[in-house]
Parts: C-alpha cells; sequence; structure tokens
C-alpha cells in the first residue's frame, strides 16, 4: 500500500472515530466539521510542513497577518458590544478574527503558543460577553460570532489543550450571548444580513451538538421567509441576486456568508451547494462575470420586504449598480473549489477571479484566507468511505392528492459521493413508533399521496449508500391541508396564489394582495365557519417578510372581497388597530390605533417580539384588545357591524406588495370550536363570556358591583359547585364565612375560559383579599382534555397573583363526580388533579386535596353528593368542616 493511500486510510478512520454521526446517536455530528473538517486539517498541515504548493502560499497570508500572531495583544473582553450604536465594535472585530486565525495556526502548525493565545481570548470573551446590541446586530452577530465558533470547534477537536470544561461553558456562551440577537434571522433586511445570521446558526448548532437547531438552519437556507434563503438571495436563475441592484459587494457579501453556510453543511453531509440545481454557483458565476467587466442579463425585481427592488418602498432599484464593480472580495476561493474540484462542475468566471485574487487574504467581514484553507487538486470518482450525511431540510407542502415532502441532498463529504437512496417514514403522534411509507426513493423528495386530509403527520427520512445508512433526519411535523375546521382560500384578486400550513403548533400562511382595506380586500385566509358570539385568540411571532404586511385576526361575513368585516390587525410599522368595514362595498375604518411599546420595536419599523391580538363579538358589536404577553390585554376599540349569525374567523396574510407575497406565522390561535395543541408549553390565554345567557351577564355584573364596595377579605372562585353556596349551601356559608367577608365568585356552567375572562373584566378589581380560593374544571370534560385544563387552571392562578400580589391561593382539587373511578368524567378530573398537584409554591399559592371526604372506598357518598356532582347540605357542611383549618391558617387567623 503506497504512502497517499496509507495517508488516506489514517484519515478517513480518524474521521470515522470523530464522528459521531456515523458511529453513534441520532443528535451527533461530524467534528470537526465546520469551514475545516480533519481532511482539510491534515491537507495543510502536510503543505505547510513541506513548505510548498498553492495551499503554502495561502499560508504564506496567514503568517503574515497581525491577527495570527501568538503575542497579539487581546483588546477585550467587555460584557457588551454592538453596531450602530458601535459599542467595542473594533475591539470585538479584532478579537473574533485574532481567535480564529490563531487557532488555524494552532491547527496547521502545531505550535502551542498559538492555540494558548486563541483559548485566552475565547474564555475571556465567554466569562465576559453578555450580549450582542445595536440596529445593526444581526449582522454584527453573525459575522463575527462565526469566526469565534470555528475557533472554538477547531480548538475542541485537536488536542489544543482548552479544557472540555471550557468548552461546555463555551457552548452556553454562544447559546445566552450570541444566539438570541440572529436567532429569527433578519426578515426585514437585505439578504446579506440573513445569511450572516444563517451561517452563525448553523456553526452554533453543530458546536453545541444540537440536531432540530441545525434542521431549522438548514430548512430555513432552502425555504426561508426572507431575504436570505437561496432563492431569495440568488433571485433568478440566470444568478441575479437580491442586492444585485445595490452594490456590487454587498451582494458578495450575501454570497460568501451563505457559502460558508454552504460548506458546513457539506461537512456535515448535506448538499446545500447543490441544491435547486447549484443555485449558489450560479450566483457566484454571475456576479464574477459583471465584476470581471462582461454582460449579465438584468430582470427587474422587488426583494421579500417590499424595501428594495423596481417600486421599493425604500429604495427604488431599476438597474444593475456599478458600485463596487470589478473588486472582489475574499469568499470565491472555497466555493470555486467545491464545485470545480470536489464536484467536477465549471466555474470559469469564479476561476478567473481565483487566479486574479490568489492566494486569498483575510478580512473584516471574511473569514477568507480561502487558499491555505480550501484550495484541493480535482476529485476523481470513487466510492463511498462512510455512510451519507443525515437529511436535513425537510420540507412539506399539502396538494389536493396528499403532502411533497423534499429534503436536501445527503452526501459522504470525503469521498464527495451521492446518497443512493432514501427511506421515508412518518407517524401521527410523538408516542407512535414509525412506519416506513418507502425505501427505494433515488432523489431528495416524495409525494406522499397516502395521507389523508386534516391529519397532522410526523416525516423523518434516512439516507443509504454502500457503506451504510445515515441517522434519521430531525423530524417535521406537517398536516395534509389544515385540520377541522380550518380551511383557507384567497380573497379577492390576488397575483400570486397563496397557502396556508399547520404544523402541530404554528399556522404558516404565505399571501400576497394589496390591502385589507378601501372597498374591497385581496389576501389569503386561513378561516373557520364560527356561529353566535365567541372569541378568537392568536399570538402573531416571526417571521414576516414583507414589512408592509397586516397580521391579525378576522371575524368576516362572506368569503367576498367587498365582504364586511372586523379584524384586529399590526399596521406598518407597528401599531395595532381595530380595521373594520360596515357594510357591503363601504369603506374601510380604522379605529383604535395603539402603539405597540419602544420593548417590541426596534428602530421604529421592526417588530422585535411576538404579539397577541382578540377579537370578541358580542352580538354585533366586536371588541379589539392586544397584549403583548398574553395575560395582560388593553382594550383599543369597539364597532358595531350587522354580522349574521354565521360568519367567518381566522387569520390573514396580506403583503401589500405587488407579485410579492409574504410570510405570517400564528401560534396559540383559539376559537370557540378549537385551539392549538399546547405541545410547545405556551400558555395560551383563551378568555370567553358567555353572552348568550344572560343571568350569566347579570350575575358577573353583580360581581363587578359587589367588589366595587371592598372589604372582601374572601373570595371563592369557581363553577356551579362552588355557585350552590348560595342556595343549598347558604346557611353553611353563612356560619362559616360570612363573617369573614366572603365573596362568592362563581356561575354555574363554567369552564376555565369563562373564568379566565371574568378575572380579566372586572371580578377582581380594586380588591386585596387574603385568600382567594379556586376549584374549576369538572365542565371541561366535554370540551378540553385534561392537559388543556390544568394548563387554563395555571394561568388562572397566574392571573390571580398578577393582579392580586397580596392575596394567598388555595386550588382545591376538582370534586369527584359519577358512581366510581369508572366514570369518564371523573376519570378526566382525575388526571388534572394529578397534572397541578405541584400548582403550589408554598408562601403564595397551595393546593389541597379533599376529595376523600366525598368517597367510600372510591364510591361516591351518595349522602352528600346525591346527583352525582354537587352536595347537598351536609355535603357543603362537610365541605366547610374539611377547609377551616387550612383557610383559618391562610387567612392568618391562626
Amino acid at each position: 500500500m503506497n504512502r497517499t493511500l496509507i495517508r488516506n486510510f489514517i484519515t478517513i478512520c480518524s474521521i470515522c472515530l470523530m464522528s459521531k454521526s456515523t458511529c453513534s446517536g441520532e443528535d451527533s455530528f461530524i467534528h470537526p466539521g465546520l469551514l475545516h473538517n480533519e481532511t482539510d486539517i491534515q491537507r495543510m498541515k502536510e503543505a505547510v510542513t513541506n513548505e510548498k504548493g498553492t495551499i503554502y502560499e495561502g499560508f504564506k497570508v496567514l503568517l503574515e497577518s497581525d491577527y495570527s500572531k501568538a503575542d497579539y495583544k487581546m483588546r477585550g473582553p467587555f460584557p457588551e458590544w454592538g453596531r450602530a450604536p458601535n459599542i467595542r465594535t473594533g475591539e470585538a472585530q479584532s478579537d473574533a478574527r485574532a481567535a480564529y486565525e490563531n487557532a488555524l495556526m494552532w491547527a496547521v502548525t502545531g505550535k502551542k503558543d498559538h492555540a494558548k493565545k486563541s483559548i485566552q481570548i475565547i474564555n475571556a470573551w465567554a466569562g465576559s460577553l453578555k450580549k450582542v446590541t445595536g440596529i445593526d446586530g444581526v449582522l454584527a452577530a453573525g459575522i463575527q460570532g462565526f469566526k469565534f465558533v470555528n475557533a472554538a470547534e477547531i480548538l475542541r477537536y485537536t488536542d489544543s489543550g482548552w479544557s472540555e470544561e471550557d468548552a461546555k461553558r463555551c457552548e452556553k456562551w454562544f447559546m445566552d450571548a450570541w444566539y438570541p440577537t440572529i436567532e429569527h434571522y433578519a426578515y426585514f433586511a437585505n439578504g446579506n444580513w440573513e445569511t450572516a445570521a444563517l451561517q452563525t446558526n448553523m456553526a452554533i448548532a453543530i458546536y453545541c451538538s444540537d440536531r432540530n437547531l441545525f434542521e431549522s438552519t438548514v430548512r430555513y437556507a432552502v425555504n426561508g421567509a426572507g431575504n436570505g434563503s437561496i432563492n431569495h438571495l440568488i433571485v433568478y436563475p440566470t444568478g441575479q441576486c437580491q442586492e444585485t441592484t445595490r452594490a456590487q459587494h454587498y451582494a458578495q457579501l450575501g454570497l460568501g456568508l451563505l457559502g460558508g453556510a454552504a460548506e458546513i453543511a457539506w461537512n456535515q453531509g448535506v448538499d446545500l451547494y447543490g441544491w435547486n440545481d447549484n443555485r449558489i454557483l450560479k450566483g457566484f458565476e454571475y456576479t464574477a462575470k459583471y465584476g470581471l467587466g462582461e454582460n449579465v442579463p438584468y430582470q427587474h425585481y422587488l426583494d421579500r420586504t417590499g424595501k428594495y427592488g423596481l417600486s421599493g418602498q425604500h429604495k427604488n432599484y431599476t438597474k444593475i449598480s456599478t458600485v463596487s464593480r470589478g473588486n472582489f472580495y475574499p469568499i470565491f476561493e472555497k466555493t470555486f473549489n467545491h464545485y470545480a474540484n470536489r464536484r467536477n462542475i465549471d466555474a470559469p468566471y469564479s476561476a478567473k477571479v481565483v487566479e486574479l485574487k490568489r492566494p486569498e487574504g483575510p478580512s473584516r467581514d471574511y473569514v477568507g484566507l480561502g487558499t491555505l484553507t480550501h484550495w484541493r487538486p480535482p476529485s476523481k470518482t470513487s466510492k463511498p468511505m462512510n455512510a451519507p450525511g443525515t437529511p436535513a431540510g425537510l420540507v412539506a407542502q399539502s396538494t389536493e392528492e396528499g403532502i411533497k415532502v423534499s429534503w436536501v441532498r445527503s452526501v459522504e463529504p470525503i469521498s464527495c459521493t451521492d446518497a443512493q437512496k432514501y427511506t421515508l417514514s412518518r407517524r401521527n403522534s410523538y408516542e407512535e413508533e414509525f412506519e416506513i411509507i418507502d425505501s427505494e426513493i433515488t432523489n431528495p423528495h416524495f409525494h406522499d399521496k397516502s395521507a389523508k386530509k386534516g391529519t397532522l403527520y410526523h416525516y423523518v427520512v434516512t439516507a443509504t449508500n454502500d457503506q451504510g445508512t445515515s441517522n434519521r433526519s430531525a423530524e417535521l411535523a406537517t398536516c395534509s391541508n389544515l385540520p377541522g375546521p380550518w380551511l383557507s382560500k384567497d380573497i379577492g384578486n390576488v397575483g400570486i396564489k397563496g397557502y396556508s400550513k399547520f404544523n402541530g403548533s404554528r399556522f404558516s400562511l404565505e399571501g400576497e394582495g394589496n390591502d385589507i382595506g378601501g372597498t374591497s380586500d385581496e389576501f389569503h385566509f386561513a378561516y373557520a365557519p364560527m356561529s353566535g358570539e365567541g372569541t378568537i385568540t392568536a399570538r402573531i411571532v416571526r417571521p414576516m417578510s414583507s414589512q408592509w404586511t397586516k397580521p391579525g385576526i378576522m371575524m368576516r361575513k362572506t368569503l367576498d372581497a367587498d365582504s364586511p368585516h372586523a379584524s384586529v390587525l399590526l399596521l406598518p410599522h407597528w401599531k395595532g388597530a381595530l380595521v373594520s368595514r360596515l357594510s357591503k362595498g363601504n369603506p374601510t375604518q380604522v379605529s383604535g390605533i395603539t402603539d405597540l411599546g419602544d420593548n417590541h420595536i426596534i428602530k421604529k419599523n421592526r417588530l422585535s417580539t411576538p404579539y397577541w391580538v382578540r377579537l370578541i363579538r358580542f352580538r354585533n358589536t366586536f371588541t379589539g384588545y392586544l397584549s403583548s404577553d398574553g395575560n395582560n390585554w388593553k382594550q383599543i376599540s369597539s364597532i358595531e357591524i350587522p354580522m349574521g349569525s354565521t360568519f367567518y374567523v381566522g387569520l390573514p396574510a396580506c403583503s401589500q406588495l405587488s407579485d410579492v407575497t409574504t410570510t405570517v406565522t400564528y401560534d396559540s390561535v383559539s376559537i370557540p370550536s378549537w385551539r392549538t395543541p399546547n405541545k410547545e408549553k405556551i400558555i395560551m390565554s383563551r378568555p370567553e363570556p358567555r353572552w348568550h345567557k344572560k343571568a350569566w351577564i347579570e350575575r358577573h355584573q353583580k360581581f363587578n358591583e359587589r367588589v366595587k364596595q371592598g372589604n372582601v377579605d374572601l373570595i371563592m372562585i369557581g363553577d356551579s359547585i362552588t355557585h350552590w353556596w348560595d342556595t343549598t349551601g347558604k346557611e353553611v356559608w353563612d356560619k362559616y364565612y360570612k363573617k369573614r367577608n366572603a365573596v362568592n365568585l362563581a356561575i354555574s356552567g363554567d369552564r376555565t375560559e369563562h373564568i379566565l375572562w371574568r378575572l380579566e373584566n372586572g371580578n377582581i378589581k380594586g380588591i386585596s383579599p387574603k385568600l382567594a380560593t379556586l376549584m374549576i374544571g369538572t365542565n371541561n370534560h366535554m370540551s378540553s382534555s385534561p392537559e388543556f385544563t390544568a394548563n387554563d387552571i395555571r394561568l388562572i392562578v397566574k392571573k390571580l397573583r398578577l393582579e392580586l400580589p397580596k392575596t394567598k391561593i388555595l386550588v382545591l382539587a376538582i370534586f369527584p363526580r359519577g358512581g366510581n373511578d369508572d366514570d369518564s368524567a371523573r376519570k378526566k378530573n382525575m388526571k388534572v388533579n394529578q397534572l397541578i398537584t405541584d400548582i403550589g409554591d408554598i408562601d403564595m399559592i397551595h393546593y389541597l386535596n379533599i376529595n376523600e371526604t366525598f368517597l367510600n372506598k372510591r364510591r361516591l357518598r351518595n349522602d352528600l353528593i346525591p346527583d352525582g356532582s354537587h352536595p347537598n347540605e351536609k355535603g357543603y357542611s362537610a365541605w366547610a368542616q374539611a377547609l377551616e383549618s387550612t383557610i383559618s391558617k391562610l387567612m392568618g387567623e391562626n
């Protein structure tokens, strides 16, 4: 066996040992596996040792850099740095570059002084930096954070002497100090911001071994809402870029950072480079050709934000920019070597730029140094050495025939070979086992025609070659069309057909349309039929690509474009308002315009946090509400609209752009007949009045009048079981509670959502009792799962703590009902009780289960609860006696 083969064999074995993705655990990655894998490092080491060749010429550039010196004088660290306003910006940029270049020097020379310097810089910053700030914070964190993460990856997996304790601490640092700034990309900005966030999100995912985060980054690269996803950055198959009309250095910045993400994905066995017929190469070739002085085709384009391009609201670009034409930045070597030498694909204009600029250097915004790090000889077709990479970038789209699932092609990165086939599996819930749908798929997409409409599925994919099968991909949850009763359609004369998706927790809508306004509307609508009175609540979450979109909630008489409607919408840039059309074809009117607050808006036009909206119909009165947290609501306006008893309620997506759609995402959606499953443990507020019950309204109003009088030391909140203290239990009430200035705040038939509404609408306003007791949920058994009911009880308690900070709370287990434990309603109540046993906090919140008082060997005592649900007078007496010592203690009586 010759030396080359021996060396390759050793390298491959070392990668297999280091690559958890081919050896163990489904959430593992190849390490080192960001910009440089073990093969890259060995290739550089050999060239530096031999002191000759193209790679060595690239090494000389690194050697001459002031930032690669082992005696580099660190300029930080600081607890905060940012851009616009600049806070320690130069210091952070310099130290990030020095950390990376010293780590690279260590890796290719073996000189420990460089490793020590890089470790010193990273440990110092990790012990100090808490956040990256500023209007340009996303761009700043995406560019400089990338250098820190790559440095850390090299040090951690090259026997540098960096302790694993420090390496783990660095994981937390990346997630706590860097990731929050770039987590949501920059859907409001040009593409280079987004690709900066993309490359660093991906790098952090791998360094922290977070498979779900990695999956989300690859998915964003191929299907993201903003200007940084591949098809939105490279807007036409010609290679024209989103920022081609802005300036050539901006176009190159976006491409260069996207190339960094593609290289990282490749080292994990995911071929972003090849996605959509080598779209990234087309962007590089187009930009290089134009920069070299040749003509390129041009088409008018309006970007995803609506700010840039033809008729852009911010910049009306109408031609290719000549700014920076002929200036080339250190981005071409890496991408050229991938296409030309790894994949044997012609890249003639990139080749010319590479020859012009070789050896490639570094810069402030780019890692660069591609001649050293990524030059390679042309590859020869070979057999795979390992199993292919774990598939990633799963995307689903519903069709009339089922669900189309696609993903990014898997490769074995060392041999540069594609996966030979894929296996697609699915299940209906996390509790089920996966069922194979097809195991002989040769291309990275599949049309699952067996999917049933309205059903939620969870898909995973594996890839196979001659060496084995990859780990399973991260799961993709998607519903075939929408869950009942939800439907979707375009309203009015839209230019691009929209669509709606649901993944088990979020609705994602894609819609065009001129406006929700004027005498008729144009938008995409996810909707459900509704009758009578009721409430819709939703949380608007990012991303929203069009900065002129109007997200929110709507009640609409018909699906005609000129239909009467009432809507709570966020208006550009960003204020909440009640938007309405009083009758068919009439002009739209806007009322209750409300600022969201500086904590939720950056630079007066970027929505920086999710926001809640609510619309309530009572008879023909429509009232809008806004909330920053889903707990504290502000009424903004009301309007009278003759709507009819049956109408439509739902979620809109309207870009307000011509021939450009917007993405709008909602979660925590609730309507009277449906609400979002609470998989993500988001507290979902769905307060609901019982407008149709006159007696209910009257009793609610009496409560409000009573609490206005004050002198309230004890309140009891609940449903009919508590309500009947006023009748069946009256004598017992007077004996035990009248002297305690008690007020009964219970109404027969109430469920948790009704309690939530009453607490928000005056029942506890202006009082500060010593104690509040709560027992609620027995009426929820027909409309909600135990998990939902328990969650609502926690929300009620949270509301009480917020509004009554000095009041202690006693939560009672739901009383038993039915004959025995086999009763279906009792089973649900018992489950709720199990889920809230830990609700107490020892000090202000307490939980008490007195249910044994009403049971005899698990059978309900008919002498206490004769109708199976409600106590008689003897039962109320038993209840009061069981509570007495606890109430006395919590009210401070003993």
